[in-house]
């Protein structure tokens, strides 16, 4: 045993042995050639080695990926083909960012490309902010492209806000400014409101003041909207001042709406007055309906004081419905108590409807009570459309909102079940049917033209089926004609028929000239031919008198050629 680790530990001393004379060997021939080998090898070789070292570091990731992405962009799906180009280019540029930045540069502007400049150039700024910018201006031309800069500044602003300002330098006048003066500065007014104050308004008006102060005093009118209102007066104009008002002046009504008041009184008649007016009337009815009410008495503009009424009653029936009742009730008739009325019975219609129509039933002034009737019918409808149709169907005949009453709330019951809707017209009298009627068809042809033609069918009456048949031919037609047009050529000739080939070859003209044409040239000689040859004469009458006149001049009806020559002959 003794012997045997002697000669083991022999041979292994000689092997340690060897290989230290064969590294003293290989140094001393390396040291000799490091020159030589060194200057042998081409500098740009060196770069791509380097590059390739770099890019592949044992993974075979980074290899290029651009005819993967090209197929990509020939799908047919715009949400999952824009979702798998940046997942891919993504990847890519985590690998490989040249190459990335490269392909993006040969692909067609449009949404994958935007996408493309956020990925890669944003990427980009991540460690070269600079180069970031400069890639910008070379590669955005677009509103949408120039999102991308307020991607870049909204991250430059988070390191440091001074050194984001004066890297401005860099973007383009115009919208790309404009989005990089809007990171910059919601950004900076975050943490430095003051500092961010103080720079917008030092910054001259050509090089975009407005949009810099306009976005710090958004900003700014959470915390103190007092202070941004006053600002934005002696700052500010046009739709940039109105727009930070606006917001300003919803966080003081929040904050203080007796100090909101006096705002809003001084302001000039407008959108932004009236805006306002209503919030306030509304956060003034939370917390005190008597001073919103001698408010309200307050606004001269007679339309601005209707609708703060309206928002008044939407506070104060919810708290206090017998007291609101009672001061619609007493209002002295005209236009402001019709709009209460008629808003107070909305309300009542969605919690009580028997309380709103007796109600509305008190109210002396005709006038209010029958604004009321209307705005109750539509109202319940929307929860109940045939009790509410039927309540409108009770009023009398004479009444001077029954039809108006009852086609309200009609229409709401059509789109629930247009069958039942359509009977009920039946049960109406004669005189009514023909206007409800028209409210219901309609709804009903867009879900089921089927069966409002066999419902039309069914109908005794000669002229009411032509008036219903009219109404279903005129939504058919306009939403697709090519169908409506088979259903009129398989009719009988009839009046009924011309009308309603004239009906689908007016309709069908504005989306498809040539189908309609056609359509009409394949139809049998005849009187619906002659109806819809008339109706194309008349279409092209105003812009082509000499196409006009070529398809009147087909018309096999002497007296109707004639009559539409002579239209087109006086028309020009």
């Amino acid at each position: 045993m003794n012997r045997r680790l002697s000669v083991f530990l022999v041979l292994l001393l000689t092997v340690v042995g060897l290989i230290l004379v064969g590294r003293v060997v290989w140094r001393s021939h390396a040291g000799s050639n490091k020159k030589a080998d060194a200057s042998t090898v081409p500098v740009g070789e060196v770069a791509t080695i380097r590059h390739k070292a770099t890019v592949s570091s044992g993974s075979l990731v980074a290899k290029d990926r651009s005819e993967e992405l090209r197929g990509i962009l020939d799908g047919t799906d715009p949400s999952a083909r824009s979702e798998e180009f940046g997942r891919v280019l993504r990847e890519w540029f985590q690998r490989d960012p040249e190459a990335a930045l490269a392909f993006l540069r040969t692909v067609p502007r449009g949404a994958e490309y935007t996408n493309g400049l956020l990925i890669v150039i944003g990427g980009i700024a991540e460690k070269e902010p600079q180069r970031a910018l400069d890639l910008a201006r070379e590669m955005t031309a677009s509103p949408e492209e120039w999102i991308l800069y307020h991607t870049l500044f909204a991250r430059f602003v988070k390191d440091d806000p001074v050194q984001a300002a004066a890297m401005l330098d860099r973007v383009p006048d115009g919208g790309a400014r404009a989005n990089a003066l809007r990171a910059l500065l919601s950004g900076w007014a975050v943490n430095d409101s003051k500092a961010a104050l103080d720079w917008a308004m030092a910054l001259p008006l050509e090089e975009g003041r407005e949009v810099a102060l306009e976005t710090v005093l958004a900003a700014l009118s959470t915390q103190d909207p007092a202070k941004v209102i006053g600002l934005a007066d002696t700052w500010l104009s046009g739709e940039a001042h109105d727009r930070v008002l606006t917001q300003a002046l919803r966080r003081l009504i929040e904050l203080d709406p007796l100090a909101a008041r006096g705002v809003v009184e001084s302001l000039p008649a407008g959108v932004v007055r009236g805006e306002a007016a209503l919030g306030l009337i509304r956060a003034l009815a939370a917390r005190d309906v008597d001073a919103a009410l001698a408010w309200v008495g307050t606004i001269s503009d007679e339309g601005l004081r209707a609708s703060a009424i309206r928002n008044l009653l939407d506070v104060w029936s919810l708290e206090s419905p017998e007291q609101a009742r009672a001061h619609v009730f007493a209002m002295p008739p005209g236009p402001v108590q019709n709009a209460a009325a008629a808003q107070l019975a909305t309300v009542l219609a969605a919690s009580d409807p028997v309380a709103g129509y007796t109600w509305v039933d008190t109210l002396a002034s005709d006038s209010a009570r029958n604004t009321a009737y209307l705005a109750m019918a539509s109202a319940w409808a929307r929860t109940d459309p045939e009790a509410a149709t039927r309540w409108a169907a009770s009023f009398p005949e004479d009444q001077v909102v029954r039809v108006e009453a009852i086609q309200g709330a009609l229409s709401f019951w059509a789109l629930a079940d247009p069958a039942a809707a359509s009977a009920f017209v039946l049960s109406l009298p004669e005189t009514e049917q023909p206007a409800a009627i028209l409210g219901v068809i309609p709804l009903w042809v867009q879900n089921d033209v089927g069966a409002a033609l066999a419902w039309a069918d069914g109908l005794v009456d000669a002229d009411f089926r032509n008036i219903v048949l009219d109404s279903i031919v005129n939504r058919w037609a306009d939403n697709r004609p090519q169908d409506a047009a088979a259903w009129v050529a398989a009719q009988p000739e009839s009046p009924a028929r011309i009308d309603e080939a004239r009906t689908v070859a007016g309709y069908w003209l504005r989306t498809d000239e040539n189908a309609a044409i056609s359509w009409v040239n394949d139809l049998p000689s005849g009187p619906t031919r002659d109806g819809a040859l008339d109706r194309i004469a008349d279409y092209y009458m105003a812009t082509d008198p000499a196409n006009a006149r070529r398809f009147a001049g087909r018309i096999q009806s002497a007296a109707l050629r004639e009559a539409r020559l002579g239209r087109i002959q006086t028309a020009h």
